[in-house]
């Protein structure tokens, strides 16, 4: 994030003061917000930390909390296979086509769209054992 932060200052730095816009600080942002996006909603997800409706899950008895809970994981486990699926398919289709960036850095879309299926499937593992573990607390009394 500091390092998207800095390029953003510096590429207003040498635009607006300086006169001499640098085109590589816009393209930075834009190659390094998905891949920050990615690992951050799997770090959420691994330290179960995604957004939940609270006073409603804690007014529940407990037994039917620990259900609730294994159903979210497995709607989470649902959505990011659907995503790791997308992702790849993604990350396919333009390898295929041989697609490269519009920008002037040239590089290959596909090496691109990539931290979108590692990040999904960082989410699948990391949805995966709290599964695991929601199921575990579910059999407990």
């Amino acid at each position: 994030v500091m390092l998207i932060t800095a390029a953003g200052v510096l590429g207003v730095v040498m635009r607006y003061v300086l006169g001499h816009p640098l085109a590589w600080t816009d393209k930075a942002a834009e190659y390094l917000i998905p891949v920050i996006v990615m690992l951050c909603a799997a770090d959420i997800l691994a330290k179960d930390e995604n957004i939940s409706i609270d006073i409603v899950i804690r007014a529940l008895h407990l037994r039917l909390r620990r259900l609730f809970n294994c159903l979210k994981e497995l709607a989470l486990l649902i959505v990011s296979l659907a995503l790791l699926i997308s992702g790849a398919s993604m990350v396919s289709f333009a390898r295929y086509l041989g697609l490269y960036d519009s920008g002037n850095m040239g590089w290959p879309l596909w090496m691109l769209e990539l931290s979108i299926p590692i990040g999904a499937l960082l989410m699948v593992l990391a949805v995966a054992i709290n599964l695991v573990i929601a199921l575990a607390t579910l059999r407990n009394r």
